[in-house]
């Protein structure tokens, strides 16, 4: 795979250079507001065309399963240009910051659906494309749907019940990659980690069960963020370039790469003309 770009701010790049790692954030903090919830109202459709047959009061316990179903996805987000305008305004400091041009085989080469870990002691990371089309969307949507049908069970017994929950559950791990179209200049490609959350008696969240990952915080804009750390070999940094705004000596940056056993990664510069 081609050279995937993080965009960040500086001290966000120094952090990723100095513990060679990088942050899984949770999806429910992006700016997006829908995130993880924009296929929600397909779904919904697929199951009030259902509801001649099941009943209005079966088709909304069903979504309320999906709703439930859905895995918390951890995110970390990269996109497939390294010089946007919007990246930069978005994600880099309004253009301060810089794109680290990443090699996608030092974090994932599993390209198939999110979906959380089968195996105690393996830590599940997934690295997948956005899907902005909402053809392809509904794609997914009815392919679930057509899966339940091809069973054949009867409308409202057990065995129909059980299998469109399993349906939903499937459809439901594809959430984190359906976004609203309007974000398609992104061309967005995410690392993406499903945790288990582990709930207590009444309810309240208790921890997260991530393999041998373990949740970590922070205080960001005065609100407690979870993550999680993932550590990468030396050598996946292929390239950085400099945001339209960057302002810092090139030769610290080049300094800095040196220390920490990036060799030879070459330094761009926008061609952004963005003041």
């Amino acid at each position: 795979m081609e050279t995937l770009y993080h965009y960040c701010s500086v001290e966000a790049m120094f952090s990723i250079i100095t513990n060679h790692s990088i942050w899984l954030s949770d999806a429910r903090t992006m700016n997006d507001h829908q995130e993880n919830r924009w296929i929600d109202h397909m779904v919904a459709e697929e199951l009030d065309a259902l509801i001649p047959q099941i009943g209005i009061e079966k088709a909304r316990e069903h979504y309320q399963i999906f709703q439930h179903s859905k895995f918390n996805a951890f995110l970390f987000c990269l996109s497939k240009t390294p010089d946007l305008l919007s990246q930069w305004r978005g994600y880099a400091s309004d253009g301060h910051g810089v794109a680290i041009g990443i090699n996608p085989e030092f974090l994932s080469t599993d390209t198939n659906s999110p979906r959380p870990s089968g195996t105690v002691g393996e830590t599940l990371l997934t690295l997948n494309e956005v899907i902005y089309d909402i053809d392809k969307q509904r794609e997914i949507i009815r392919s679930g749907f057509d899966w339940l049908r091809s069973f054949k069970y009867e409308p409202g017994t057990p065995d129909f019940d059980s299998t469109l929950s399993i349906a939903l559950s499937n459809i439901g791990r594809n959430s984190p990659i359906c976004k609203n179209p309007g974000f398609k200049e992104e061309q967005e490609v995410r690392l993406i980690h499903m945790a288990i959350e582990h709930m207590n008696p009444d309810g309240r969240l208790y921890r997260y069960l991530a393999t041998e990952l373990k949740a970590q915080q922070r205080i960001q804009n005065g609100r407690i963020r979870t993550y999680f750390e993932i550590p990468l070999k030396k050598g996946f940094i292929r390239e950085i370039w400099t945001g339209p705004k960057y302002q810092y000596e090139l030769r610290d940056l080049y300094l800095l790469l040196s220390r920490y056993g990036y060799f030879g990664v070459p330094i761009k510069r926008s061609s952004v003309s963005y003041r």
